[in-house]
């Protein structure tokens, strides 16, 4: 989340404390049997509100339109900005490489997000890169066997290649595609 972003949250919670204080001065829910009143706790206060067949009824009438009308503007502006965020993020969900290029660089030190990167560079064919990345996602989370299968499949080097199946199968018993990759290293050794 950047800076803009917290900033207007913040704003937006401010304004939102601005506006409980109004309607609490503004608003005041009275039952007509005994006028009696009930207290809601709000942010070291409190407000006072009672039911009156389901109807409010308001002090100021003229007050309680302006509220009404700031609040109805504050909602619309954080729509419209969390909408804009939401249209700019878009283009991240356009292609996969995006969508794993923005996940990398939002949450580095994520694993899966590396193991999904690597994934998408193993098949576009960029060995390399996807064993970076599937150590990356190892070095985060050592017990993640899908990584560890999934780099062993990409090693040239046999020996490296066993361990790396032994570490997914450590790592997750039933991982049926460490077995039956350590399977075909053993028949081809």
């Amino acid at each position: 989340m950047d800076l803009g972003v917290c900033i207007l949250t913040v704003h937006g919670m401010e304004c939102f404390l601005v506006l409980i204080k109004a309607i609490k001065r503004a608003i005041t829910l009275r039952h007509q049997k005994n006028e009696s009143a009930f207290e809601l706790p709000a942010q070291n206060s409190s407000v006072s509100v009672s039911a009156s067949k389901g109807k409010i009824h308001d002090r100021r009438n003229s007050d309680f339109l302006h509220i009404r009308k700031l609040s109805l503007f504050f909602v619309c502006l954080i729509l419209v900005t969390y909408g804009l965020r939401t249209w700019s993020r878009n283009g991240v969900w356009g292609s996969r490489l995006a969508l794993f290029t923005s996940g990398i660089k939002d949450n580095p030190k994520n694993a899966k997000m590396h193991y999904n990167y690597a994934n998408l560079q193993k098949d576009m064919g960029n060995t390399k890169e996807a064993i970076k990345h599937y150590s990356t996602a190892i070095r985060l989370w050592p017990e993640y066997a899908s990584a560890h299968n999934n780099l062993g499949t990409l090693l040239d080097d046999p020996i490296v290649a066993e361990h790396e199946f032994l570490r997914a199968i450590r790592g997750n018993h039933a991982h049926g595609g460490a077995h039956f990759n350590l399977g075909v290293l053993y028949m081809i050794s």
